[in-house]
């Protein structure tokens, strides 16, 4: 019984240390361009290196001032990690080995620790690779930071003159 107890009474010990660590932070040097196309006249860059964004139509090319929370910069740093980044080619193929034209496509440089990495993917979307759908989910995360904010909504709006 005092066995159990003791076991009990570490594990409880133990989750209310790992509910306690703190978050994880980004590294003062961390930055990353986000370059995304959805057709080939139609592109939009994330760039926390200059803080700025970038929206490429046929008919403009508009770039407003951008930045990200240290919340928001945090949160993409901890999806890189889970998914290993800088372990990852430089290009990931598409599934089977079909390309679609056009297709959409996108692009990261990211830059942690000292050490700056690209990766790019583009051509069909079926599911199926863990590598690109980690990129896709990381990338949708990064849109909806985007769209959800008021430069962006400046954004269109200079876009649409």
């Amino acid at each position: 019984m005092k066995t159990w107890r003791a076991f009990l009474g570490s594990l409880f010990c133990a989750t209310i240390v790992s509910c306690h660590q703190p978050p994880v932070k980004a590294p003062s040097d961390f930055a990353f361009l986000l370059r995304t196309s959805t057709t080939t006249a139609d592109a939009l860059t994330l760039n926390t290196f200059d803080k700025t964004l970038q929206r490429v139509t046929k008919s403009a090319d508009t770039t407003v001032s951008f930045q990200l929370t240290g919340l928001q910069l945090d949160s993409v740093y901890v999806r890189l990690e889970e998914m290993d980044f800088f372990s990852l080619p430089e290009y990931l193929e598409p599934e089977g080995g079909i390309m679609v034209f056009p297709s959409p496509w996108t692009s990261f440089r990211v830059r942690a620790n000292g050490v700056t990495k690209r990766v790019r993917f583009g051509g069909s979307f079926t599911s199926g690779v863990l590598a690109i759908e980690n990129l896709r989910h990381l990338r949708e995360h990064m849109l909806e930071m985007i769209v959800d904010s008021p430069q962006y909504k400046i954004l269109l709006a200079q876009t649409a003159r």
